[in-house]
């Protein structure tokens, strides 16, 4: 039976992603680099990722969004702080990135997002 989840995989459009999803706390692990792609994994905050770095691959579509993966979200201890420290770490790794107003779920979560260099939504959940 299932015992968990062992990773998500993202494509990526290029290496400057690693330095990106690196800047939210995650590290590489392991890189090797295929025929067609470079794969590398990053592990952080309990989950592995994957990233297939690939030019070639077609942009997100953003409205209407593709069927698959909506998002990640990752949990924080506090909204506001972990927004800020979020912003700083990536300016200083020269990395433009813009937050969603912060709403509230159906659930009574408060969240928001921000996307990675292709565009894939990244979540702040609290």
């Amino acid at each position: 039976m299932i015992s968990g989840l062992r990773h998500l995989a993202i494509i990526v459009s290029e290496e400057k992603s690693i330095a990106f999803y690196k800047c939210l706390g995650f590290e590489e692990t392991f890189r090797t680099e295929r025929e067609h792609d470079k794969v590398v994994r990053l592990e952080g905050h309990e989950i592995t990722l994957m990233l297939f770095v690939d030019p070639k691959h077609p942009a997100r579509a953003a409205c209407p969004e593709n069927y698959g993966l909506r998002n990640l979200a990752l949990q924080v201890d506090q909204l506001e702080n972990s927004m800020e420290e979020v912003r700083k770490t990536m300016e200083e790794a020269g990395f433009d990135i813009k937050f969603d107003p912060i709403l509230v779920s159906w659930n009574g979560a408060r969240y928001t997002y921000f996307k990675d260099p292709d565009g894939q939504p990244i979540g702040l959940i609290e």
